[in-house]
């Protein structure tokens, strides 16, 4: 159940419309974001002061800040592809803790190897605390997921591909659970950045739509392109089908 980013950019020539798919889909009921963001308080004032911090001292102000949730652990790793002065996550379910009563998330902060000490920007403190958000969200649907089925685990998604690197990829994104988890990290991304209704305009014209950046020249929704640059950019593809549809739920219902 580890949850990144995407990030991947291909380019392809594919344009649809999702009018014939646009219906409502049975969802999993996603976290209470107010009541996350809420409680990060005390962590994001902490980052948010101007003063470095250590890496050390991050990660564990967040363990304590989250410990509410079920956080049983935030680790920390540093990469040579984290931009000095930023931070990167992966997240993670654990059903088999959860079903023996433990804390079942776990999270993984990434530095730049040249970080020692971090002070972050006030604009870097409000992207971190969406990422935080986005990503714990995106692991309680996984927990409401096992436990709606008594912790049985999904079926794995079957790929015709050979490379062994896209066929993890594909099995990974193609699964039930993750489709249904970064369709509503999806949603999230594309509300935050142009508003619901422009929102779903987007999904009606998806192909060209899902590599659009803002003034910034950050990605609109880098899971979006991810999801549809594995997938060829095909909206009949049985994945981005389903994909689109909880995405569009997922924004009627916020």
């Amino acid at each position: 159940m580890v949850q990144n980013v995407l990030r991947l950019v291909l380019l392809h020539k594919t344009s649809n419309t999702l009018n014939s798919i646009m219906r409502l889909e049975e969802l999993t009921e996603p976290a209470n974001r107010k009541e996350i963001e809420a409680a990060l308080d005390p962590f994001i004032n902490f980052i948010n002061s101007g003063d470095p911090k250590t890496r050390k001292d991050i990660a564990k102000m967040l363990q304590n800040t989250l410990e509410q949730f079920g956080v049983a652990e935030v680790g920390i790793q540093t990469s040579k592809n984290v931009e000095p002065g930023d931070m990167n996550m992966n997240a993670a379910y654990d059903p088999v803790d959860d079903e023996e009563g433990l804390e079942p998330f776990y999270l993984e902060l990434i530095f730049s190897k040249q970080d020692k000490t971090i002070a972050f920007s006030p604009e870097g403190v409000e992207n971190i605390k969406n990422r935080i958000v986005d990503a714990l969200e995106h692991e309680i649907i996984h927990m409401q997921q096992y436990r709606s089925r008594n912790f049985v685990r999904q079926r794995d998604y079957k790929t015709k591909a050979k490379e062994p690197d896209l066929v993890r990829a594909k099995k990974y994104l193609g699964n039930d659970d993750e489709i249904e988890a970064f369709a509503k990290n999806i949603s999230t991304e594309l509300d935050r950045a142009v508003g619901k209704e422009k929102a779903i305009d987007m999904l009606r014209n998806v192909s060209s739509s899902a590599g659009l950046k803002d003034e910034l020249g950050y990605l609109l929704s880098p899971n979006l392109l991810g999801y549809m640059a594995m997938w060829g950019f095909d909206t009949k593809h049985p994945v981005i089908k389903k994909l689109l549809k909880k995405v569009y739920s997922y924004l009627q219902n916020a």
